[in-house]
């Protein structure tokens, strides 16, 4: 299914891809009433294509939920600069749901932009974009400490393995030989 809709569209409560679904989204903006989440189950996908998506809170005072993959063969991807405002959980990875986080996003005033539950090792999340100069990352602890590092080919796919890394809140940076291009914050439960 392929929806180009380019409106404004207010969202209570659930919406969820299921039975193997393929949904794609264009340049639509999502006001989320309090507690409104999209669940992606297993088997099903949710694609973000180039045309820019927003999804923030309906009232500035009662955040919305988030964006929930479900399972190891669920799948999100965001392929261009999409806007997550004022979510609890802007995205959640359960159970090794995949995600796919292009360059450019913006993720602003929510209580948690990525959060990867029950990781089991085989967990994919990948952050991809075209840089220019080299990329490299960086993860913190909740404490300042950086316990992660390396460096990412900006052309291609690329796995971080944070399997040795405890329980936590952490913080990622993606950085290119000229500035930040990437800060988030992730939950390893």
């Amino acid at each position: 299914m392929h929806y180009p809709i380019p409106d404004t569209y207010i969202v209570k409560g659930t919406v969820l891809i299921t039975h193997g679904a393929v949904v794609h989204l264009d340049a639509s903006n999502f006001e989320m009433m309090s507690g409104a989440q999209f669940v992606i189950e297993n088997g099903s996908k949710l694609i973000l294509d180039q045309d820019i998506c927003k999804f923030y809170s309906y009232d500035q005072h009662n955040m919305w939920d988030g964006i929930y993959i479900e399972g190891d063969d669920s799948y999100f991807h965001s392929e261009a600069a999409h806007e997550f405002y004022d979510a609890v959980n802007a995205i959640v990875s359960d159970d090794g749901g995949v995600f796919e986080i292009a360059g450019g996003n913006i993720f602003d005033k929510n209580e948690r932009a990525l959060v990867v539950n029950d990781y089991n090792g085989d967990h994919q999340g990948y952050f991809e974009g075209n840089y220019n100069g080299n990329l490299s990352y960086e993860i913190y602890s909740l404490d300042g400490r950086m316990v992660l590092d390396g460096n990412i080919n900006n052309k291609s796919r690329n796995n971080i393995n944070i399997n040795h890394l405890e329980n936590g809140v952490y913080f990622v940076k993606l950085l290119n030989d000229f500035e930040i291009v990437y800060n988030a914050k992730f939950i390893k439960n």
